[in-house]
């Protein structure tokens, strides 16, 4: 009869919950998302994260390969390696917000600054022509730069676009050679000056890229632009592009 008693206390106890893997899924400003659906290979169940981002599943060994996804969100994954179930590590995931409307979205402290289009305009002689911009628009940035790209177009579509990122100048005047002779001219636009090297990584959707920069940039103004809008080979090559094409996107970073 000693016996019920430790049996009685087992019973109230209730039987050690079994251990589990930890995660939790937040944006890019690291806000929690919740009722996100979590795949995890070799598991049937789709676990989703509540109010705090967090969720869970049974414990696995090994790697552990972990998928998140939700509507209106860029899916993500990656991959934990579990070696002693005591100390298994916990996933942490992070989810970019999937734009609506095609084009370059910079990540700011709280939020995307969409980066509009401005035209590509030429002034000069048919001896000497500037390309540039006569305005940045109203995108003003923070450092690092980080920039969505959505669009249709497929990963080698985006590659062919010849997609560069330049640091602008402004040219206020200059002397051009004209049919006379060499005359001072108002230019007035933000003109090319240097190319920065940039890495394009497809995201795992198939309309999303993520822009980064290979160097720190310093405070001014840069803009995005294809086919060499901005430094075409000559006068002739920038007339092929039509009208609604000849147009780049500009910053500032303060």
């Amino acid at each position: 009869m000693r016996t019920l008693p430790l049996l009685l206390l087992l019973a109230a106890c209730g039987s050690p919950e079994a251990p589990k893997l930890q995660g939790q899924v937040t944006d890019i400003w690291d806000k929690p998302i919740e009722g996100v659906t979590i795949l995890i290979d070799g598991v049937d169940s789709q676990p989703a994260t509540d109010a705090s981002g967090s969720f869970s599943f049974p414990m696995m060994q090994g790697d552990v390969q972990i998928k998140a996804g939700k509507e209106g969100y860029i899916q993500e994954s990656t991959k934990i390696t579990v070696d002693d179930p005591a100390n298994a590590p916990s996933a942490r995931l992070k989810l970019y917000p999937k734009p609506d409307v095609a084009g370059f979205y910079a990540v700011g402290l709280g939020g995307y600054s969409k980066i509009d289009a401005e035209a590509v305009h030429a002034k000069g002689t048919e001896l000497e022509t500037f390309y540039g911009l006569k305005s940045l628009g109203g995108a003003r940035l923070e450092t690092p730069l980080r920039v969505v790209f959505h669009t249709e177009f497929t990963y080698d579509q985006v590659q062919r676009m010849d997609l560069e990122l330049v640091e602008l100048e402004f040219t206020k005047a200059t002397e051009l050679q004209g049919a006379v002779g060499i005359a001072e001219a108002e230019i007035d636009l933000y003109t090319k000056k240097r190319i920065i090297p940039i890495e394009i990584t497809a995201m795992k959707s198939k309309s999303d890229y993520l822009i980064t920069v290979k160097e720190e940039l310093q405070p001014g103004a840069y803009a995005f632009h294809t086919q060499g809008t901005l430094a075409p080979k000559d006068q002739e090559s920038f007339a092929k592009i039509p009208d609604n094409l000849r147009i780049a996107f500009p910053l500032e970073l303060r």
